[in-house]
């Protein structure tokens, strides 16, 4: 069994396999080897999608009013929807460590309704 680090920017803790994207995450939760998992939000932005400015120059283009990300990336939102919509959890609970306020009560709304 695995622990899962989903985050872009963090590192992971020692022992827990860092994944930066969703599709990884996917694919080891269809394999049924996740334990558990703690989960960011915002997981950037790709090349083709920023616009050809790094994160730091995007955040001052858009006046910081959101992170970048994109549907390439996904965000930790869009994995719980997955994991909702086709029941594959880790073992345990996930944990949402994301700084995005609004995007972590959504996911820790998925995640509370599956562990209830």
């Amino acid at each position: 069994m695995i622990k899962i680090w989903l985050d872009d920017m963090r590192p992971a803790p020692d022992g827990w396999v860092h994944c930066k994207t969703i599709e990884p995450v996917k694919a080891y939760l269809e394999q049924g080897i996740v334990e558990t998992m703690s989960l960011d939000h915002d997981l950037g932005i790709c090349e083709k999608c920023c616009e050809g400015l790094t994160t730091d120059e995007w955040l001052i283009k858009h006046q910081f009013k959101s992170m970048p990300h994109c549907s390439h990336f996904g965000t930790g939102y869009d994995l719980v929807c997955w994991m909702e919509e086709n029941n594959m959890w880790p073992v345990h609970k996930p944990h949402v460590h994301s700084a995005n306020p609004v995007g972590a009560a959504k996911m820790r709304i998925a995640i509370d309704k599956q562990y209830e």
